[in-house]
């Protein structure tokens, strides 16, 4: 009879679906680090401490960073509409910001829009995937 602690191994990585490989760990791992430095950049910001020219370029930078974190993940696990989503968004960011040209900014919100709807259309087919499991 196996013992108690080999079955509950057993029966998480089931419900895990399996070991990934070390180097998909890895990346995973290091997919967080955006997220950490985009995070930090905010938080600093509210304490006042900057590390870019100036409190509104280091938020920005901060939001930048972590779309590029939820890019990664999402592309870790092979969800290319949500990672086309994240990217389209953090594109729109800098376009929006960093030009001042009208007919730029109108693209950036289109951009942001697409973006949007991309992450939005994953979204509720994922929740109704969820609601038709559960109502079985």
């Amino acid at each position: 009879m196996p013992s108690r602690r080999s079955r509950t191994r057993h029966s998480s990585s089931k419900l895990l679906g399996g070991q990934r490989p070390f180097w998909q760990q890895v990346l995973a791992l290091l997919a967080l680090v955006p997220l950490v430095v985009g995070a930090l950049l905010i938080l600093t910001t509210l304490t006042g401490l900057l590390v870019w020219s100036g409190p509104r370029e280091q938020v920005i930078m901060g939001a930048c960073y972590i779309l590029l974190s939820f890019a990664l993940s999402n592309a870790l696990q092979k969800q290319w509409t949500l990672v086309a989503g994240w990217l389209l968004m953090g594109v729109a960011i800098w376009l929006g910001t960093h030009w001042t040209h009208l007919g730029l900014r109108i693209f950036a919100a289109a951009l942001a829009g697409v973006g949007v709807m991309l992450i939005s259309k994953k979204f509720f087919q994922q929740r109704r995937q969820y609601l038709d499991q559960k109502a079985r």
